[in-house]
């Protein structure tokens, strides 16, 4: 994982510290009190970054990206402190402020100006807890803030609110800009699971290839890959669409042998022709399925088990695995 946050503004404030005491020893004591001020504020930070605890709101940023004044003024000492080393550590790099990786799709550093945005009115994903929103980007850009300490990662949950929410913009014709403090970490690896949801990319070990051709010096980190394999299994198990539709309450389905979709029906019934086998596939087993009675809501619940199907609340039905579907006629010739 390499050195965290953690490690990092622990030792500024050691040496913030250690700068107190020798000021306060020569005699300095009101120059040294700024020091411990800042010593102390940078020691809560390490611990408030530490992956144990992770809590980003520590720092107050509001969901709009900008920070209440009690914040600027109480945590001063770090946030000014980042913005300065961002800026003279982003300068020595000579490297973009951003980076295309596919058509609509930026990722990269804190945008500190408008000539740091991508074209094309983006709307923005921040995914930093220690970096402001400009003034001059309120109301012209759409935002989605989703703090995260610097060297840390998006908690799965957000990663997936952060997609969610590009998705739906890009199905505006919306370019998205992901951003952190230098489009290293943070960003990219809410970049991947895009890349994976809108189908770019089959994984998000192959998102990764892909933003590192556009931007090379990426470098996720082992949270961000923890994160982004819990997001990845999460979205595995989730449930998938196949033959069915969902079916509102107290309405009937009835099995179209052409298309091979649920289609709703005015009973609460559920036929099938007699003159048809349904196979399923992976599965070994078949069903030899004839016409029935009318059923009453409580047996549609047995029947939708019966295919796979899964029953909520208010009998709604959805798929829990794909078939494949073949239809057998009594001759034996499949149609």
């Amino acid at each position: 994982m390499g050195v965290g946050i953690s490690v990092l503004i622990g030792l500024k404030s050691v040496t913030l510290f250690i700068l107190f005491a020798t000021l306060k020893n020569y005699g300095y004591p009101l120059l040294s009190i700024p020091c411990l001020y800042a010593s102390l504020v940078s020691l809560l930070v390490a611990v408030a970054a530490n992956p144990s605890i992770d809590l980003p709101i520590l720092l107050g940023k509001n969901s709009d990206g900008t920070f209440p004044i009690w914040s600027l003024v109480m945590f001063s000492p770090y946030l000014y402190f980042v913005r300065g080393f961002s800026a003279l550590r982003r300068m020595k790099s000579g490297e973009p402020p951003y980076s295309e990786i596919s058509e609509g799709l930026y990722v990269g550093g804190w945008p500190c100006s408008l000539d740091k945005l991508p074209p094309g009115n983006p709307a923005i994903i921040d995914c930093t807890c220690e970096m402001p929103r400009m003034l001059e980007f309120t109301g012209n850009h759409a935002f989605l803030c989703i703090p995260t300490w610097d060297t840390r990662s998006p908690q799965p949950a957000d990663i997936e609110v952060a997609v969610k929410w590009a998705c739906r913009k890009r199905a505006q014709k919306i370019p998205v800009f992901i951003h952190c403090a230098y489009g290293h970490g943070r960003s990219v690896a809410v970049m991947c699971a895009l890349l994976v949801a809108l189908g770019l990319a089959e994984d998000w070990k192959n998102a990764e290839k892909l933003i590192k051709e556009k931007r090379p010096y990426i470098r996720m980190n082992a949270l961000h890959r923890k994160a982004l394999e819990e997001w990845s299994k999460d979205r595995l198990s989730s449930p998938k669409v196949g033959i069915s539709r969902r079916v509102s309450p107290n309405k009937n389905c009835s099995f179209d042998p052409q298309n091979y979709h649920l289609h709703r029906c005015n009973k609460s019934t559920i036929s099938i022709p007699s003159s048809y086998l349904l196979k399923g596939a992976p599965s070994t087993k078949s069903f030899a399925l004839t016409k029935k009675p009318p059923c009453t809501l409580g047996s549609l619940k047995s029947i939708s088990k019966t295919f796979g199907l899964n029953s909520f609340s208010k009998f709604k039905v959805s798929t829990m695995a794909l078939y494949k579907v073949k239809l057998i006629d009594p001759n034996g010739i499949e149609n």
